[in-house]
């Protein structure tokens, strides 16, 4: 479309939006006007029937209305048609009846007989009486005056209503006498109607015709017009106005365009300079100086443009910070220093809000207030800054729970004057600094739990080669179990197998408490317990067994015991832990004769294992002392038991009957492992029973610990 047109300034370019606008407006004005045209025509040329018997039904009225008036004021002057001669009779009037009373007829007087009976007084008379009968019943008459109706297209005229002509007028008036053949006067006096319009086809021509009956008269008048004749004003009408109002809409589409054009230039401008500004050119400048309305809006558009352009070099400062703070704070060690960390803060606020020009910047938290220069961000000595210092910002750095971690505070500047988008970087500042606590905070319990569970792992590990037992021991059946409530817990069972004098010794031990504490208890007693007997046993073989000596030695091991837990629950009190005591039960077993000494220090009471008529007394007999770490120790008795052959005694942790709310009931415990002669089966029914117990209670509070043992006799 480029070069299809020129201006009117002769530059060459296509059409405008706005210009498209005006030409396309002025089109469909056209458009719709011809539209509106033809509908009215079409309208018009379905209803001209209605139009045309209207026109001339108003034609034979008005016409009607004056040949009325006329008879009213001629046969006012009316004069008597016989005096002594006997009236007319209608047929000698020419008329079908005479009138009645208050009618008027109009007859032809030259009628002979008519004419006989007139009065000698009457002069010569026209063509044409008016007859009136008073309300006497006398019979007036007068000759009917000459008539003049205007001359026009078509015809005008009045018959009797035996179809006498009484007047014409206009260019094709009919010359006959009688007009009762005539095809619209037939029509008229065959329809009983007093008015009505009609078409009718005379001489291959289509015309027009309406009649009216004069109210009590025998007169009708007639109004005629070929079609064509009666259309012609119409069409006229029609050509005027489509030539007028096409001119009128031409005329209003080129005022419209050359006032669309006046707009389109200074629209275009203003379309060129904001397509500058959204590729960000904010430089650019309009060049319109008419002092017209579009200078208001190039005004404001060149405003809006500074605008802009100070909130785009402020967004670039605000993304510059950022991007600052980001980096900077991403490079902070978790092993910083308050000190240090302080200065590297002072250095990224004096970074980051340089355009506040601050003379110092203080970092402080709940020990440490320290203040630096703001320009080597060094220490400030012999300056003094308080919360009272003029000019001073204070940015508080929160945790996420709302506790204040440290306080940032810029001094020396006027905070009226900051920027949104200074304050919104010191919002970033304050969560860089709470993301460094946390993650210096996430480092250290990282670090924590990596040792507690490396720890853990060592004690477990250490925990697990505590718990030893011999692969074998003459005469005896020994079974047993350990279930922690954590990785490493604070039971400990073990038994040892003495070969030259065919002792099996065994420990039972619970330390209060869960976890790597009461699991580094257990390994020093553990450890205690072994080196004890290393040192105590005699070094030469014996032959037999002196249980005399066996219970000195679990006295002296009881006491030797309870100063180990005092003196390692003393070094854990030191660092912030609960104290820690211990429950144990120990004793030793002859191999060969099932003599069992037992040793309780404040543990549970064993169960007895098999068939014994004493079983219950002998359990009940072993006395519970104080339990070690306890300061008021005392020194436990020992009790001797004589095993029957498949016989023995259950060892277990507080935990067995305590967790799951005490479920598995001790005495239930008791008649179980009296129905039994193994230590296996007996550990295993009452294993079995717990965990079908702990499916229903989920995991376990406390540890877990059984030690079976029994004898099976020489």
């Amino acid at each position: 479309m480029r070069g299809l047109w020129k201006a009117f300034d002769g530059s060459e370019r296509t059409f405008s939006f706005a210009e498209k606008v005006a030409m396309v407006v002025s089109a469909i004005g056209i458009s719709v006007f011809a539209l509106s045209i033809s509908y009215a025509a079409i309208a018009y040329k379905k209803d001209k029937e209605a139009y045309l018997f209207e026109l001339q039904a108003l034609r034979a009225r008005s016409v009607a209305m004056q040949f009325r008036a006329a008879l009213m004021e001629q046969r006012s002057n009316a004069i008597l048609i016989a005096t002594k001669n006997e009236l007319p009779s209608a047929s000698e009037v020419g008329a079908s009846r005479l009138p009645e009373k208050n009618e008027t007829f109009v007859v032809r007087s030259d009628a002979p007989d008519l004419r006989k009976k007139m009065s000698p007084t009457l002069p010569v008379l026209p063509s044409h009486l008016i007859l009136y009968r008073s309300a006497q019943g006398e019979l007036l008459a007068s000759p009917l005056k000459e008539l003049n109706f205007p001359q026009q297209d078509g015809t005008l005229f009045a018959v009797s209503a035996s179809g006498e002509l009484i007047f014409s007028s206009g260019n094709q008036a009919p010359s006959g006498l009688n007009l009762d053949k005539r095809p619209s006067v037939q029509t008229a006096l065959e329809s009983g109607l007093s008015e009505s319009t009609t078409l009718v086809v005379s001489q291959g021509q289509d015309w027009v015709f309406s009649y009216r009956e004069i109210p009590e008269t025998n007169v009708f008048v007639f109004a005629e017009a070929p079609l064509e004749t009666v259309m012609e004003p119409f069409y006229r009408a029609v050509e005027i106005w489509l030539f007028y109002g096409l001119a009128i809409v031409l005329v209003g589409g080129f005022i419209g365009f050359i006032a669309t054009k006046n707009i389109v230039k200074p629209a275009r401008l203003a379309a060129q300079y904001l397509s500058q500004l959204t590729q960000g050119d904010y430089s650019v400048k309009p060049d319109y100086k008419s002092k017209d309305e579009f200078l208001a809006v190039f005004s404001g558009i060149q405003f809006l443009a500074e605008s802009i352009l100070k909130r785009d070099n402020r967004l670039g400062y605000l993304r510059n910070g950022l991007e600052t703070i980001l980096q900077d704070s991403a490079t902070w060690s978790t092993e910083l220093d308050t000190s240090e960390f302080h200065r590297a803060c002072a250095r990224l606020c004096g970074r980051v809000l340089h355009v506040l020009q601050p003379s110092a910047i203080g970092c402080a938290n709940e020990h440490v207030n320290e203040v630096f220069s703001a320009f080597n961000f060094e220490l400030s000595e012999g300056i003094f800054w308080s919360s009272s210092t003029q000019g001073k910002l204070e940015i508080p750095v929160l945790s996420r729970d709302g506790k204040l971690l440290m306080t940032i505070g810029i001094y020396g500047i006027d905070e009226s004057k900051m920027w949104p988008e200074t304050q919104q970087i010191t919002k970033y500042l304050s969560e860089a600094v709470r993301d460094y606590y946390e993650r210096r905070s996430s480092f250290q319990l990282k670090l924590i739990q990596t040792q507690q569970a490396s720890e853990m792992a060592i004690a477990a590990s250490i925990q697990d080669r505590l718990i030893t037992f011999p692969h074998s021991v003459p005469n005896t059946e020994i079974a047993y179990h350990w279930i922690p409530a954590n990785d490493v817990g604070g039971d400990w069972l073990a038994a040892f197998y003495d070969e030259r004098k065919n002792v099996l010794r065994f420990f039972l031990g619970d330390a209060t408490g869960h976890g790597i504490a009461p699991a580094l208890v257990t390994a020093v007693v553990a450890g205690a317990v072994q080196t004890f007997y290393r040192v105590k046993s005699p070094a030469q073989e014996l032959s037999g067994v002196s249980l005399k000596d066996e219970t000195q030695l679990l006295q002296e091991l009881s006491v030797e015991l309870n100063s180990v837990v005092c003196e390692a629950s003393k070094k854990r009190l030191g660092s912030g832990e609960q104290e820690i005591g211990m429950t144990m039960l120990m004793g030793c077993l002859d191999c060969r004769t099932g003599k069992l000494l037992l040793c309780n220090m404040g543990h549970p009471l064993p169960v007895f294992i098999g068939q014994n008529s004493k079983s219950e007394e002998e359990i009940a007999s072993i006395l519970s002392f104080s339990y070690l770490g306890s300061e008021s120790f005392q020194v436990p008795a020992i009790s001797e038991i004589a095993l029957n052959p498949n016989s023995g005694i259950l060892l277990f942790s507080d935990g067995l009957i305590e967790n799951y709310d005490g479920n598995l009931k001790k005495r239930w415990m008791r008649r179980r492992a009296s129905q039994s002669q193994s230590a296996r089966d007996t550990l295993n029914s009452i294993l079995k029973e717990y965990q079908t117990i702990g499916k229903e209670h989920g995991q376990q509070s406390d540890d877990v610990s059984l030690l079976a043992i029994t004898w099976k006799g020489n």
